[in-house]
């Protein structure tokens, strides 16, 4: 038995139905060439026909057929479309999702798609014109050693709008393909590879076959190790990518025609989780992406938040094997309530040639005008390592304050990293006036995160959503375990 669900916070209903255009923007010219072998119609007569319109209009339901107009500007029926696609790899996790590896740019004209580049981002970076010398953040000088901020690294905030706006700046600034043509840029971790191999089976490409609890293993082997054996120049050790994608979208083509329903609930839960992320610089594309969710921004809200971001640098693949736990509690200090945003770290196996000891940059978000008190390391053996508060990161970005700590998880060990702060006025007032609200964001990429709430009040708890086990019930604290594979929401009646 719960507490009663009462609606405090009431997230914005999605209309998932614009999944549908995310889909055919994503496999419509594959679906199409489904078709080639029972009909000589063009792409611009399929979709313009009123059967097509139809069936369309069927599927997502009558109330929503005026979604079927917006299909083709992501088609570019309406003009040639250009979208640089990051591929954002979350074994080597970066605040935006990943490390970005590779990158594609794909153009679209009256449903037809031309690859115009796909390639390592090591080799765009490799051109950069000397006299382009962004600074980046000072702990990537300090902990990669590179004295400019790369495209690859440009992903540095939670919010993929910001990271989005980055990336084109670098992309266009280091001589990007078709640069200044870009109409939207499209972020895809490897989860989502992994999950659609789940549906379409094994592939085989030039050899190789590929299942979805390897893929991700093999393509980085082959990218950073295999390569040589097969005799290939380092700049040409990403070729297997533009195979292997041709295969997956044909046999998406045919798969996904024949299982709608089942690749829908796919997509929307790849978005939810943060693993496919979009931003549109033509305002005909961005509406169907906020739509979508998949502008995935770190929220503007007037209540308590926090948002544990981690940055893997110089630490190979390693978050493929991390498994992370977000702790949020209160702790009394001297007669006050402080808030603790602690992250814990389990590294569970040794050395190999993707792993390694664990080093990230963590940063906590939390409601502006939080005032840190205390950071502190808790070792594998249980002592407590503070962190002088003068040698920890702290700042202002999306109108958030940040706390930020490096450190290092050997293997085999767990280890947290704890921040202590004093809540915001603006949080406080609400308490006192009885009601709290908190949003907890997830990052983008990781895969497997959990959460425990423990936040005591000076009051009984009347009611909250979600509610709590019936064993806390009658207490002034509010006890959550969960996980955060999504972002979650949290009210509490006082």
């Amino acid at each position: 038995m719960m507490h009663p669900l009462d609606p405090f916070h009431k997230k914005k209903k999605r209309r998932w139905p614009y999944i549908v255009l995310f889909v055919i923007f994503l496999l419509g010219v594959g679906i199409y060439g489904a078709f080639r072998w029972v009909t000589s119609l063009t792409p611009e007569q399929l979709l313009q026909s009123e059967l097509t319109r139809d069936l369309i209009r069927g599927y997502i339901g009558e109330e929503n057929k005026d979604l079927v107009d917006l299909v083709p500007p992501f088609l570019g029926f309406d003009e040639p479309r250009t979208y640089l696609l990051l591929f954002l790899n979350n074994t080597e996790i970066r605040p935006g999702g990943g490390f970005i590896g590779s990158y594609a740019t794909v153009r679209v004209d009256k449903g037809h798609v031309e690859i115009l580049a796909f390639d390592g981002t090591e080799n765009l970076d490799a051109g950069t014109p000397k006299d382009w010398s962004p600074v980046p953040p000072s702990i990537i000088t300090r902990e990669l050693y590179v004295d400019k901020w790369y495209f690859r690294d440009s992903n540095w905030s939670p919010d993929f709008a910001v990271n989005a706006k980055q990336a084109l700046l670098y992309y266009r600034a280091e001589g990007g393909t078709a640069a200044q043509e870009i109409d939207a840029i499209v972020g895809v971790t490897p989860t989502v590879l992994e999950e659609l191999l789940r549906l379409t089976g094994p592939l085989t490409i030039q050899g190789m076959t590929f299942t979805a609890d390897t893929v991700t293993k093999q393509l980085e082997d082959e990218v950073e190790f295999q390569y040589k054996q097969r005799g290939l120049a380092v700049e040409e050790r990403k070729q297997i990518l533009q195979p292997f994608f041709r295969r997956l979208i044909d046999t998406l083509a045919i798969d996904a025609f024949a299982k709608p329903d089942v690749y829908l609930t796919l997509i929307k839960n790849m978005i939810a989780q943060r693993h496919i992320m979009g931003y549109a610089f033509d305002a005909d594309l961005q509406k169907p992406m906020k739509e979508l969710d998949l502008v995935q921004s770190v929220a503007m809200v007037d209540y308590d938040y926090l948002m544990w971001v981690d940055a893997n640098l110089g630490a190979l693949k390693t978050d493929a094997v991390i498994r992370r736990h977000v702790t949020y509690e209160t702790r009394d200090i001297e007669g006050a309530h402080y808030r603790v945003a602690r992250m814990t770290y389990v590294h569970p196996t040794g050395f190999d040639k993707f792993t390694t000891r664990y080093r990230t940059y963590a940063r906590a978000f939390v409601p502006k005008d939080s005032i840190l008190h205390s950071a502190t390391i808790i070792n594998p053996n249980g002592t407590r390592t503070p962190i002088p508060v003068g040698e920890v990161d702290q700042g202002v970005d999306l109108d958030k304050q940040w706390f930020g700590a490096f450190t290092v998880i050997e293997p085999n060990t767990t280890e947290s990293l704890e921040f202590v702060y004093q809540l915001s006025p603006a949080v406080r007032r609400q308490i006192d006036n009885g009601g709290y609200q908190l949003l907890v964001q997830k990052q983008p990429g990781t895969t497997r995160p959990e959460l425990t709430l423990d936040l005591g009040f000076d009051t009984t708890i009347a009611g909250a959503n979600p509610g709590e086990q019936e064993a806390h019930f009658g207490d002034s604290r509010y006890q959550i375990e969960t996980d955060l594979l999504v972002d979650r929401s949290f009210a509490v009646e006082l």
